[in-house]
C-alpha cells in the first residue's frame, strides 16, 4: 500500500489559510486597528494555485469544444454530437467507479491537479473508440439505402470492430501500467495519471460498445431528409427556452452552465448559417481532393521495386535519427534533465 500523497492537501490547506487570514483582516477592520489603514497580505500563493486550476479546468472545457468542432467537418454535426457526448460520459462513468483508485494510489483521489491534467491529457484519445463505432454505424446505415434499420446497423456496426477497437484501446493503456509501480516521491505523485487514464480509457470503451449505438439507434437520420428552413430555429421554443434559462443561470451568479447554453445556442445558429455549408463544402471537396491525392501516393509506392526501397529508406532513417541524436547528447547540444527548471512565482528579500 502506497503512502498518502498530501501535495493536493497542501495546496487545499493553502487556500483555506489564505481566505481565513483574510477574513482576520476584514472582520478587524475597524475594530483592532483603524478603519483607514490599509492591511496588505503579502505573499499570497493561492492566487498562483487559483488561476493554474482554473486555466486547467478552462482547457478541458475548451479542448471537449475543439473536438467537437474538428469532429463536425470530418462526420457531421449530428454523428460529431455523438461522439463528443462520450468525451463527459467517459469521465463520469470514470468518476464512478473512481473510489476503485483508492487502491491503486493508497489514499484517497480528488479532483487535484494530476487528476485533471490526466483528463486532459486522455481528451482526444477518449473518443477514439466512439469514433470508430459511429463511422460504422453512419456508413452501414447509408450504404444500406433505407434497406437496413438503425438498430441493425448499429449492432452490425459494433461487433465489426469491437475486437480492433478493444486490442486498439488495450495497446494505448499498457504503457500506462508500469507507471503504477513507480517507486518514490515522484511515483505517489505521478500515480494520478496513470490511474485516471486507465479509469477513463476503460469508461470510454463502455461508452462507445453500449451507450454510443443507443444514441445512433434514437437520433440517427439518413442524410437526405428534407431539410427546414434556416430560420426555423428561431421558432422554435426549446431554442428560447435554454436561451432564456441560460441568461437566467448567469444572474443568478451560476455563469458557467450559463454561459455553456448561450454558447451551443449560438453554435447552433452558426451552425445553420454558416458551419453547415463549410462541412458541405469540406465534405465534398476538400476531403475527397485529400483522398485522390492519398490514393495516388499510395499507388505510386506499390509499383515495382518501391516498396523495398521505402521499407530501406525507412530504417535508414530510423539508424540516422538515433545516431543524430546520440551525437547530440554526447556533445552536450541536447540535455537530459529529470524535470524541466522554471523560474520561481516569487522571491523573498531581507
Amino acid at each position: 500500500m502506497r503512502r498518502s500523497c498530501n501535495y493536493q492537501s497542501f495546496y487545499e490547506f493553502m487556500i483555506f489559510r489564505t481566505n481565513f487570514v483574510q477574513k482576520i483582516v476584514a472582520d478587524n477592520k475597524g475594530v483592532t486597528y483603524p478603519e483607514n489603514l490599509n492591511a496588505v497580505v503579502t505573499g499570497d500563493q493561492s492566487v498562483k494555485t487559483k488561476a493554474s486550476f482554473n486555466e486547467l479546468v478552462n482547457s478541458i472545457v475548451i479542448g471537449f469544444l475543439l473536438v467537437l468542432i474538428v469532429l463536425m467537418f470530418f462526420m457531421g454535426v449530428t454523428n460529431a454530437f455523438f461522439v463528443a457526448l462520450s468525451v463527459p460520459l467517459s469521465m463520469f462513468v470514470a468518476f464512478v467507479f473512481l473510489p476503485g483508485a483508492d487502491l491503486i494510489v493508497g489514499t484517497h483521489v480528488t479532483l487535484n491537479f494530476m487528476v485533471l491534467f490526466a483528463l486532459l491529457f486522455g481528451l482526444g484519445i477518449i473518443v477514439d473508440d466512439a469514433i470508430v463505432v459511429i463511422e460504422n454505424t453512419h456508413r452501414i446505415f447509408v450504404d444500406g439505402k433505407g434497406t437496413i434499420p438503425v438498430n441493425t446497423a448499429a449492432k452490425r456496426a459494433a461487433g465489426e470492430v469491437f475486437v480492433p477497437v478493444l486490442a486498439g484501446t488495450l495497446t494505448t493503456l499498457a504503457p500506462f501500467f508500469p507507471l503504477l509501480f513507480w517507486p518514490g516521491i515522484i511515483g505517489r505523485f505521478m500515480v494520478y495519471l496513470p490511474t485516471m487514464l486507465i479509469f477513463t480509457l476503460a469508461a470510454s470503451l463502455l461508452v462507445a460498445f453500449i451507450m454510443n449505438p443507443v444514441f445512433a439507434v434514437d437520433f440517427m437520420n439518413h442524410p437526405e431528409g428534407v431539410k427546414e428552413k434556416k430560420s426555423a430555429i428561431f421558432k422554435k421554443p426549446v431554442f428560447w427556452i435554454v436561451i432564456g434559462l441560460g441568461i437566467l443561470l448567469d444572474v443568478l451568479g451560476a455563469t458557467f452552465m450559463g454561459n455553456l447554453l448561450i454558447f451551443f445556442m449560438i453554435l447552433v445558429v452558426l451552425n445553420r448559417y454558416v458551419i453547415d455549408d463549410a462541412i458541405h463544402s469540406f465534405q465534398n471537396r476538400v476531403l475527397p481532393a485529400i483522398m485522390n491525392r492519398y490514393e495516388t501516393l499510395i499507388r505510386w509506392s506499390l509499383k515495382g521495386w518501391r516498396p523495398v526501397h521505402l521499407l530501406l529508406g525507412t530504417v535508414g532513417l530510423l539508424i540516422l535519427a538515433i545516431a543524430i541524436f546520440g551525437i547530440s547528447v554526447s556533445s552536450g547540444r541536447v540535455g537530459i534533465a529529470f524535470f524541466p527548471k522554471g523560474d520561481p512565482n516569487q522571491i523573498y528579500v531581507y
